[in-house]
């Protein structure tokens, strides 16, 4: 290639200008989908967080209401028996009041 050719080859001050905002659209394109992404990500990742806080707190209030449930299964239990059974009732009222039939004499051993 010789020297006219590669003059011949030159810019115009508008076409240069053209170049440069050309690359310059390019450019913030570019930035633009990045921060579309980034966005996205974000608004996307902190929804998941909650949830798998609140699937957390989920499992730890089942676990407590199953609790409650035994709990309460276990009362209801008793309630019946000291309804229906008479000697389960003798049992209780021995053991938390110390009562005894007269006549029999109670011995208790401690650890």
């Amino acid at each position: 290639m010789s020297y006219q050719e590669i003059q011949g080859h030159r810019l115009t001050p508008e076409q240069a200008t053209d170049r440069w905002l050309r690359w310059g659209i390019r450019l913030g394109k570019g930035v633009l989908v990045l921060l579309v992404f980034a966005a996205i990500l974000a608004s996307v990742k902190q929804p998941l967080h909650e949830q798998n806080a609140m699937r957390a707190k989920l499992a730890l209030l089942e676990q407590e209401a199953d609790g409650l449930r035994e709990d309460r299964d276990k009362l209801l239990r008793r309630l019946n028996w000291i309804q229906t059974d008479t000697g389960y009732l003798e049992l209780e009222v021995r053991d938390r009041l110390n009562l005894q039939k007269g006549g029999e004499f109670v011995l208790r051993f401690e650890d």
